[in-house]
């Protein structure tokens, strides 16, 4: 483990890039983010549009975001665990899939192609951001959230280097869920 977050705020203190948009832009080749809708990117920073910027200016890097299936059946759980009003989740979800959709519809083909929207049936326990996690130097952050806990008060790890069996555990969790996610499709998903 190359270092611990406990709390969001050390995300600031700690991290080298500190604005989620300048961490995920330290990848040289692949940024895969696992999340429940990326609040804080889509919500405050509109990572999905800076990172259609980002596609399109580097023509060596891959972008898959992976979001909560707002069909899924377990939402209503996942907002008492989260501790939001019901029906939260949902439409959060369904803001960062508009907001995802609408800034991968603002690139040509080749970089569309490069900017991949999944969304996820499994029940979520982290949010997983991997950059690079094939290239020898990866890095990956994982961000658990406790029940009832504000966003703020969620706590991180971040493992570097692909030798680490943790480093491989997340990595292949990364793998599993993005084998298991369907492409985003409007028409099914923001309905």
């Amino acid at each position: 483990m190359s270092n611990f977050f406990a709390s969001r705020d050390d995300y600031t203190k700690y991290r080298k890039k500190s604005r989620q948009f300048e961490y995920l832009t330290q990848a040289k080749k692949s940024i895969h983010v696992i999340s429940l809708w990326m609040a804080y990117g889509t919500e405050a920073e509109d990572v999905p549009k800076q990172l259609a910027k980002f596609v399109s200016e580097n023509k060596d890097v891959s972008i898959t975001l992976a979001v909560i299936n707002p069909k899924v059946n377990f939402l209503d759980e996942l907002d008492d665990y989260l501790d939001i009003k019901p029906g939260s989740s949902k439409t959060r979800i369904q803001l960062t899939l508009g907001k995802m959709s609408a800034a991968r519809k603002t690139l040509g083909v080749a970089e569309q192609n490069r900017f991949n929207i999944r969304v996820y049936n499994v029940l979520p326990t982290v949010s997983l951001i991997a950059l690079d996690m094939n290239e020898k130097n990866g890095v990956i952050q994982a961000d658990m959230k406790l029940y009832k806990a504000s966003r703020q008060n969620s706590y991180g790890l971040e493992f570097c280097g692909q030798e680490t069996p943790l480093f491989k555990l997340f990595k292949s969790t990364v793998e599993e869920i993005l084998k298991k996610s369907e492409e985003f499709d409007e028409s099914v998903h923001l309905i």
